[in-house]
């Protein structure tokens, strides 16, 4: 229970409260947005699923089906950043 303390102190500084009140305020649009960043990946992670699976064999990573691929690209996406270990492959 501990480990929730330090939460406590988000909400008595001033300018944190702020931020925590606009985030929840906006939080659908931001589910929206972040819903919208996701096909638009999902429809690019088709093309390689469609046109480069050997590519990614090629570089250890899973591919063998379009949801393979799919979690395979948000997490070298997310993890490394930038998208040049996928300009490297293709």
């Amino acid at each position: 229970m501990y480990c929730l303390l330090p939460l406590l102190g988000l909400t008595q500084h001033p300018i944190l409260n702020s931020l925590l009140v606009s985030v929840r305020r906006n939080i659908s649009a931001l589910l929206v947005l972040a819903c919208l960043g996701i096909f638009i990946i999902y429809i690019y992670t088709m093309i390689a699923f469609a046109y480069y699976r050997s590519s990614y064999f090629a570089e250890g990573l899973y591919c063998s089906t379009l949801f393979e691929c799919l979690v395979t690209t948000l997490d070298i996406g997310f993890r490394e950043g930038n998208f040049e270990i996928f300009l490297s492959i293709f």
